[in-house]
């Protein structure tokens, strides 16, 4: 299995699927090595139907509830789309 680290991502429907990208922000560096700034490179598009994305969206609420409930809560992201 091919593993990806994604740093945001962005989801899209219609009325037949629902995809959503996972991407990773990575720096850009200047001549000296200094980061000028950041952009997104996309990783990998998952393509499912909306009662999958739905069965997706309540197991991941299930074990961001039990990660919480163990760890204490995830602090939000700052998004910049």
């Amino acid at each position: 299995m091919d593993c990806n680290y994604a740093s945001a991502f962005s989801v899209l429907s219609s009325l037949y699927d629902i995809k959503i990208d996972f991407a990773a922000v990575e720096p850009e560096l200047d001549d000296n090595g200094d980061v000028t700034k950041e952009h997104r490179v996309n990783k990998q598009r998952i393509t499912m139907s909306p009662a999958l994305a739905k069965d997706l969206a309540e197991k991941l609420s299930d074990i961001v509830a039990s990660y919480e409930s163990r760890y204490g809560k995830i602090p939000e992201v700052l998004t910049t789309e």
